[in-house]
Order: C-alpha cells, then sequence, then structure tokens
C-alpha cells in the first residue's frame, strides 16, 4: 500500500487506506509513505521520522518510519501499522514527523484522518475500567472549572492581570498587562456652599478625565 505527498503542500494523502483497518489487528501492515526529497533547502534523505497520532480515546500512538529507498527527486518510508495504532474503533488522528538526527530541524506532515473499524462485537472499545477512569477525569476537570469560574480574574496595583491559583488557593500575578482603562484616583471640588460642584478622576494611563456634578431639578 503507498500513500503519496499531495503536489505542493505538506500533507499525505490517506485515502487509500481511509477504511482499511479494524481494531484489535495485530499483525503489522507495512505501509509505504513517498516524500518529496527536497522541502525548501532541506534534504529528507538523512532525516529521521516517525508517525505519531491520537486515537479515539485521546491517547497517544506512535512508530518510527524507515527509510527504503531514496532516489532523485522523492524518499520512500516504510511505517509499520501495528496494534497499537489499531487498539480502539473510531477515528485516528495522524502525522508524520521529520527530524534531523540533532532535533535542529523539524518539519510535520498532515495526514488525513483513517477509521478503524469496530469488531462485530465491539471489542476494541474502551473496557468498564477505562471508562469509569475517564469519566473521573472530566468529573474533576469539571470540578476544576467551576472552582475557577467562581474566582474572576482581578487587576493588580501595578495594572496586571492577577489569576487564581486552584493549587494554591490564591490569585496569582500572571505578568499580564491589563489593556483596559480603569480609574486610580477621585480628586473633588467644592463650592462656597460646601457643595460638591467638579472632580477630576486620575486614569490608570495617566491621563485625567473632568467629573462635572449636575443637581436634579425639583420636581414641581
Amino acid at each position: 500500500m503507498i500513500l503519496l505527498q499531495k503536489k505542493d503542500r505538506k500533507e499525505i494523502d490517506t485515502a487509500p487506506i481511509a477504511r482499511r483497518f479494524s481494531v484489535g489487528e495485530c499483525r503489522p501492515e507495512t505501509v509505504i509513505l513517498v516524500l518529496d526529497r527536497f522541502t525548501g533547502d532541506s534534504d529528507l534523505s538523512e532525516w529521521q521520522f516517525c508517525v505519531t497520532g491520537v486515537n479515539t480515546i485521546h491517547e497517544p500512538v506512535s512508530k518510527q518510519a524507515t527509510i527504503r529507498q531514496i532516489s532523485k527527486d522523492t524518499v520512500s518510508l516504510l511505517w509499520e501499522v501495528d496494534g497499537a495504532f489499531l487498539q480502539f474503533a473510531g477515528v485516528l488522528h495522524l502525522e508524520l514527523q521529520a527530524r534531523t538526527a540533532d532535533n535542529a530541524k523539524c518539519i510535520v506532515f498532515r495526514m488525513d484522518d483513517i477509521w478503524v473499524s469496530p469488531a462485530v462485537w465491539g471489542n476494541g472499545m474502551p473496557t468498564v475500567a477505562r471508562m469509569q477512569e475517564i469519566y473521573c477525569q472530566m468529573h474533576q476537570l469539571y470540578d476544576k472549572m467551576m472552582q475557577l469560574s467562581l474566582r474572576l480574574p482581578k487587576i493588580s496595583d501595578a495594572g496586571t492581570w492577577m489569576l487564581y491559583d486552584s493549587e494554591t488557593g490564591t490569585y496569582v500575578d500572571s505578568g499580564i498587562r491589563c489593556e483596559a482603562t480603569y480609574i486610580t484616583g477621585i480628586t473633588l471640588d467644592k463650592g462656597a456652599d460646601g457643595k460638591i460642584v467638579s472632580g477630576t478622576a486620575e486614569m490608570s494611563d495617566k491621563t485625567s478625565v473632568d467629573i462635572v456634578i449636575k443637581e436634579l431639578e425639583e420636581s414641581p
């Protein structure tokens, strides 16, 4: 089975294997990936490759892809689709990562999603214990989200956002400047009769705004 890189794109067409695999298959099947040898100024003939993915229960999977053949314009890789990729039925999200030996450079080729078909009796679906574990994790995330939703961000005296830390139970200065302008102080002026007639509001951006006091007219 051969998968080709899409023309002038860092993407690989997985249509030939889109529905080829079923859950629980443990016999490795070899797929050949054919890439352009040159990407920009990079020659991929001496790079290292790894197919990585995320299965339907959001668990990561990966497998090294070895170089099979190098030609003038292409690099052919061997990828063994083993049982690690086929543990669970559903959508399998994939990508091919290419790196230099020193990890100084990295290129990611997106691969179209493939579908792992379920077995007749539902084999490969998460076990009851795994489903309970996922439920507990979701419940913990929900509790944390509700806790954070009740403690909205605050503005510090320095004009930065203070965020609530659920681990320590305190607000922590994020260092992120608050773009909004807010009042830092108000000065009021009184007239001869002692009534407040005007004032000035000092703003966080060092500007000031005049405050005009208007008396309400008495109703007849």
